[in-house]
């Protein structure tokens, strides 16, 4: 019997790798700005993927993100570059929390593309709304009555409110707290 050598193709299709993505859930308060550490690169160390478009989603209405392009559907898309220092701020108001899916894409060079996906949990703590305090005057050598009662709305039960009046004259004397000297402790200069 005899051998006959026979020529043919073999095609290898790419594929994207995935990428490596990383998150660290987030805390922080209602109405404030939370920093987000999401972090996304290729694995591919060849230079052959690119990251391509990160979407970001889960954010309760309202909600807003520091960076990127908020979609009609209310999932955001940012770029690799728009990670760095991003920050959410929770709808006015909002203590409830929330889940974000952060969903990245890799492209390789023949435009195949690849996603690697994970969520990150985000806690919201309440901080009590601050009312304006009404000034008050008085009398001299008289008692001036201070009233805080309507300076805080919807304090939780487990919150802690510290009033700190500053301005009181030396020979002036409050009739209830304690007395701090801010610029001893290192607080004013």
């Amino acid at each position: 019997s005899a051998a006959k050598a026979v020529d043919f193709i073999v095609q290898v299709n790419g594929v994207a790798d995935s990428a490596l993505v990383s998150a660290a859930d987030a805390v922080g308060f209602t109405n404030k700005p939370i920093p987000l550490s999401i972090s996304a690169e290729p694995t591919d160390r060849d230079g052959s993927e690119t990251l391509g478009p990160i979407t970001i989603s889960g954010l309760p209405a309202g909600a807003m993100l520091s960076a990127g392009i908020e979609n009609p559907d209310g999932t955001w898309t940012l770029d690799a570059t728009q990670l760095e220092g991003l920050t959410l701020t929770p709808p006015p108001g909002d203590s409830n929390d929330f889940t974000l899916h952060v969903e990245v894409v890799t492209v390789d060079a023949d435009g195949h593309s690849g996603s690697t996906s994970l969520d990150l949990g985000v806690s919201v703590a309440a901080l009590p709304d601050l009312t304006a305090i009404v000034p008050v005057s008085g009398v001299e050598d008289t008692a001036v009555a201070l009233d805080f009662a309507g300076a805080v709305n919807g304090l939780e039960p487990d919150e802690i409110l510290t009033i700190v009046v500053s301005g009181v004259p030396d020979d002036a004397v409050l009739s209830t707290g304690t007395a701090v000297d801010r610029a001893a402790a290192g607080e004013v200069d």
